[in-house]
């Protein structure tokens, strides 16, 4: 019986320990109950200093019920959200900038703004599943959402990159995956003093309408930020799924 676990080896290079993806399904929790040899395997596999993480449906209580059993913790809910789009533009990513009324200018990220996005990335979030995990420390936490969004540059993660700037600094960024006909906002941040003023706004407007034909953007958030629901909801996108996020650390021996 194959364990269900994947390697993730960039995160485990940032967490420096290793790290795998639990990906649970009804054929392995029926062995996993039926079989002492399969309930061992996967036990031996958290040993030592190792990180697992996984989604579970909020419906699926049973299976819940199992991974707490095993030594995972809930860590938060993540609800996935989603709109039609109706404005759709072709992708020039060379030439194409807006400048709002306030001077801020909103355009594709160059290779020229990934020190500042990372730098935005590394301070302004607070409600991502890692830094909400009281066994990951914040710098740690930080590190993970500045590399993350350093990656586009690497041409490592991410289909397209938005930014805004005002005076030269990088105050907004919009991270974007794309899946067939569904744009996903993989990663976005605003400078704390920025928040409230039609940033992130300006980003998914411009997003929605230069980064090509698609129907659906979809974008995942945590139960826990309000705040970023509201501004979800107050822009047409409706929750769609919702999942438990469940996180097990290993100990040293």
């Amino acid at each position: 019986m194959n364990i269900p676990l994947v390697h993730d080896p960039w995160l485990s290079e940032v967490l420096e320990k290793k790290t795998w993806r639990l990906d649970l399904s009804e054929v392995f929790v029926e062995e996993f109950l039926r079989n002492p040899a399969c309930r061992q395997s996967f036990r031996n596999r958290q040993q030592g200093r190792v990180f697992i993480y996984g989604k579970v449906a909020v419906a699926r209580l049973d299976w819940v019920r199992l991974l707490e059993e095993e030594g995972f913790h809930l860590i938060d809910t993540n609800v996935t959200l989603e709109k039609p789009v109706r404005i759709q533009g072709g992708v020039n990513r060379d030439e194409t900038r807006e400048m709002t009324a306030d001077s801020c200018i909103i355009g594709f990220a160059s290779p020229e703004d990934a020190e500042g996005v990372e730098m935005l990335a590394g301070c302004c979030f607070s409600y991502s599943r890692f830094h909400l995990d009281p066994e990951i420390p914040g710098a740690k936490a930080n590190e993970v959402k500045a590399r993350w969004a350093g990656n586009f540059f690497l041409e490592k993660r991410g289909d397209f990159m938005v930014v805004a700037r005002k005076g030269g600094a990088v105050i907004g960024f919009l991270q974007l995956l794309r899946r067939e006909d569904t744009l996903i906002i993989d990663l976005i941040g605003v400078d704390a003093d920025r928040r409230r003023t039609g940033v992130g706004t300006m980003l998914i407007a411009y997003a929605e309408k230069h980064c090509g034909v698609f129907e659906t953007i979809r974008v995942g958030t945590q139960m826990a930020n309000i705040s970023s629901l509201r501004f979800y909801e107050r822009h047409g996108f409706m929750a769609t799924a919702a999942s438990y996020v469940f996180h097990f650390h290993g100990k040293s021996r």
